[in-house]
């Protein structure tokens, strides 16, 4: 995909399911264009996996599909039966590329930082509710 916004054009690598039987299609766009992808995780809300060895295995490969061609890195922080929370963050040290053709910059980052706080609750070895807050405004996204 590929992001036009004035001069700045922002090339990024997506995620793109789709489902013949029911001619539907999800578009992931990369985390840096807008936050993790409501449609994406809504596939998820509600599945129940067989136990939590299976569940936690699955949300670091969910998070691994979703930190495709971007700099941000999910980073669990906690683990309970009925909630795991990860930062998903950026680091020192890192860097990447916006735009093409002359115009482009490089955003490096100076210090290790955390992007978003993610939230995901449980009950019964299924995901209830996903939530997404921006720590520097406390603005929360919830999935249910």
């Amino acid at each position: 995909m590929t992001n036009f916004l004035g001069y700045h054009i922002n090339p990024g690598t997506c995620l793109v399911l789709v489902d013949s039987s029911r001619s539907k299609t999800i578009l992931v766009e990369p985390l840096w264009y807008g936050g993790r992808s409501k449609d994406f995780v809504k596939l998820f809300i509600k599945h129940k996996f067989d136990n939590k060895n299976s569940l936690i295995n699955f949300m670091t490969q969910l998070n691994e599909l979703m930190q495709i061609g971007s700099g941000y890195k999910f980073i669990q922080t906690s683990y309970t039966d009925t909630l795991i929370t990860y930062d998903l963050g950026y680091f020192k040290g890192d860097s990447y590329i916006t735009g093409e053709n002359g115009t482009s910059s490089i955003i490096n980052y100076n210090k290790d930082g955390v992007w978003r706080n993610i939230r995901v609750e449980i009950k019964n070895n299924a995901i209830v509710r996903y939530t997404e807050i921006n720590p520097k405004t406390n603005d929360k996204d919830v999935i249910e």
